[in-house]
């Protein structure tokens, strides 16, 4: 059975966001969007079955005779991460300016030790790097969230320079190498939450038979989702249970091509652009039937229509 391994949110978090520092620092690496979000209740069941329509090869879910891939926008639009700045990896060889050691001196409190050769987050004094770990670890699908190795301290001390990341890219990469490995048989999965919503927004089927309330325009979608279910709370609007998946096995899946279309995050006051940069169409997803473009050209092929056929 696969593990949902997910950070909680704790008190520490209620301080961060009231506090002016952490929130600039976060906004200027391109993180708050993203540590804003609560994470949802684990519906390990459904996780299960959405990571068993993966195709490692194509890499993308089979639904059917259909491939559905996970895109930039996606993650985008769904988790409110930056998709500008400098790229970001934690793959491969990259020159760190510091030993794992020198950083647990310079920034965690005195006793404090490694674990497993990686930082305590819990330890760290600053509540502002504090908190720009936490959401790495958590954008970086970290089964062990609590922990922040070298190159994730390495790249919290630069956030606070500060430095805007595209997190957004380096997010797609990690979600699609964690779930190939949960294919080939990896218990842990750090991105549940994101999963689960991905679903739901692009297959209508696998949405709760509920009322959705009207959110924010700038509000990242995942939102909508982990607010039905979130994990501190007891309650929850929406449960998949064996009967679900029962009913589901019987329906004809379809893809929504256009879901993020009233979402705009083009005047949020969390998300900023590097210098010298514009906002453009691409902060919002604006081209589907009822675009403005859309309705114009289908508005005016309509009225040729009634002329021509029924004006005579």
């Amino acid at each position: 059975m696969i593990e949902w391994k997910e950070r909680e949110h704790e008190m520490d978090d209620i301080a961060s966001l009231r506090s002016p520092r952490t929130r600039a620092a976060l906004r200027s690496c391109g993180l708050l969007k993203y540590f804003k979000l609560q994470k949802m209740k684990s519906e390990i069941l459904l996780l299960e079955h959405i990571i068993g329509l993966w195709d490692i090869d194509e890499q993308g879910f089979r639904i059917g005779t259909q491939l559905l891939t996970i895109e930039l926008e996606d993650v985008y639009f769904l988790t409110g991460l930056s998709k500008r700045g400098v790229p970001i990896t934690f793959t491969g060889q990259r020159a760190l300016p510091e030993q794992v050691d020198v950083y647990l001196a310079r920034h965690c409190a005195p006793g404090a030790r490694l674990v497993g050769g990686r930082i305590p987050i819990k330890d760290v004094r600053d509540l502002a790097l504090r908190s720009i770990l936490f959401a790495i670890t958590s954008a970086t699908g970290s089964t062990s969230a609590h922990l922040a190795s070298r190159s994730q301290v390495a790249y919290g001390v630069q956030c606070l320079e500060p430095t805007l990341f595209n997190w957004s890219a380096a997010f797609l990469r990690n979600v699609k190498e964690q779930i190939s490995r949960c294919r080939n048989g990896q218990k842990q999965f750090g991105y549940g939450s994101f999963l689960v919503s991905f679903f739901m927004e692009r297959i209508p089927q696998m949405q709760p038979q509920i009322a959705l309330a009207v959110r924010p325009v700038d509000e990242p979608r995942m939102e909508r989702w982990t607010s039905l279910s979130p994990r501190l709370v007891s309650e929850s609007e929406f449960h998949f249970t064996g009967d679900f998946f029962a009913w589901l096995r019987r329906q004809v899946l379809w893809i929504e091509d256009f879901p993020y279309a009233d979402v705009d995050f083009r005047r949020s006051m969390d998300l900023i652009l590097p210098d010298g940069e514009d906002w453009d169409e691409s902060g919002k997803r604006s081209n589907h039937i009822l675009s403005p473009v859309s309705f114009c050209v289908f508005y005016i092929f309509f009225m040729l229509y009634i002329y021509i056929f029924l004006g005579k």
